[in-house]
């Protein structure tokens, strides 16, 4: 859908669309996954940390650098010196370790990989809240936020905003995820 306040942007029209296509299109266009055996720890559970690192090495570095062209913001902290500059929105990392994660951990340890959840108050519209990625495994629930660029407030609020998360999904494993540019 295109928005009405800025032209040039989109919006997805609905979180039931963006979770087919980040589950069912993009993993199947963009298929670069590790081969190697999801990394797990002795009781059995993913070991988070492992898999994270692991991901992040096969990152679409096209699609990233493609970024600062087509999904970026203005990074209000310096980054490489420098402040105000443009960087990939946290979508497009968001994205690129979603896609990683369907296509190695549900192909290989069965794992749900999902995102999204939406809260409803009567006395306004939807209110839609998400955490970026949520794995769930028989014996995990782990919540993954995504953060770029941000000031110490918004690191605060992310902070804030995963608890919350955790809270309301039973999880028993958060982590605040922020890429290095």
């Amino acid at each position: 859908m295109r928005d009405e306040m800025k032209k040039d942007n989109f919006r997805m029209s609905s979180i039931f669309v963006d979770e087919l296509i980040r589950r069912q299109v993009i993993p199947e266009l963009y298929k670069s996954a590790p081969t190697c055996a999801v990394p797990k720890k002795f009781d059995g559970s993913l070991d988070i940390i492992s898999i994270l690192k692991m991901a992040v090495q096969h990152f679409d570095k096209e699609i990233i650098h493609r970024a600062f062209d087509r999904s970026f913001k203005t990074a209000h902290v310096y980054v490489k010196g420098q402040k105000s500059i443009l960087v990939p929105r946290e979508s497009v990392y968001d994205t690129e370790l979603n896609r990683i994660l369907v296509n190695w951990i549900i192909s290989q340890a069965g794992s749900e990989v999902t995102v999204h959840m939406v809260e409803h108050h009567a006395e306004k519209k939807d209110k839609h809240t998400y955490s970026d990625i949520v794995i769930k495994t028989p014996k995990q629930t782990i919540v993954l936020e995504i953060l770029a660029t941000a000031t110490e407030k918004e690191l605060d609020e992310h902070v804030v905003k995963v608890l919350d998360y955790a809270e309301k999904l039973s999880a028993n494993e958060i982590y605040d995820v922020i890429p290095l540019q």
